[in-house]
């Protein structure tokens, strides 16, 4: 409550300069609003991550980095957790089956608690408890590929320039433009393309 007007004797001599802020249905109605807000935060947090690391176990099996790459004297860089899961350079190793990959990575990019981040912030975030060979170029084909990333993150460069058409040639042969398109995949043993355009 506010006061109308006056000092606060002159509201407590008389109550009906006291108005209320807000009416009983702004207060239930935000009320219903702080309780969805708190469940909505609540299921926010939840993330399966003990069906995540069944998952990988169970994928162990199927892969054949995991059945080759068994911890040994040699290879300092694997090891074995306490719960028999495989270790690479101290993290989980998570296999190239079934997605699971993609899974840690939605949850470390995607999830309403991670935000988001760019591509150094996911593989910080990812490198904290997971390792796969060649993840970072995974979370950087990802992140590239985010929808909402690319719709609300704004782009760091100069403006594209104009296009401007070429002059119109007056005779055959008097504007001659040559292209090499490269590191194509082999054809017949060759590699290139020359483009001419006259």
């Amino acid at each position: 409550m506010y006061l109308k007007e006056g000092g606060s004797d002159y509201a407590t001599v008389n109550p009906q300069n006291l108005k209320p802020i807000f009416g009983q249905e702004q207060l239930a109605s935000s009320l219903c609003a702080s309780k969805l807000y708190s469940t909505t935060v609540l299921g926010a947090y939840v993330m399966d991550l003990e069906q995540l690391t069944k998952d990988i176990r169970s994928a162990y099996p199927h892969d054949p980095v995991s059945s080759a790459q068994l911890p040994t004297p040699s290879t300092p860089k694997w090891s074995l957790s306490k719960d028999g899961m495989l270790l690479l350079n101290e993290r989980l190793y998570v296999l190239d089956h079934d997605n699971l990959r993609l899974q840690v990575l939605r949850y470390k990019h995607n999830h309403p608690l991670a935000g988001h981040y760019g591509q150094n912030k996911t593989i910080e975030l990812i490198r904290q408890d997971y390792a796969w060979p060649g993840m970072r170029d995974f979370v950087k084909d990802y992140c590239n590929s985010c929808t909402v990333c690319g719709r609300i993150k704004p782009h760091r460069h100069k403006p594209y320039g104009l296009l401007k058409p070429l002059p119109l040639p007056e005779q055959p042969w008097d504007s001659i433009s040559m292209d090499l398109i490269e590191q194509l995949p082999a054809s017949a043993g060759h590699t290139a393309i020359l483009v001419v355009v006259d």
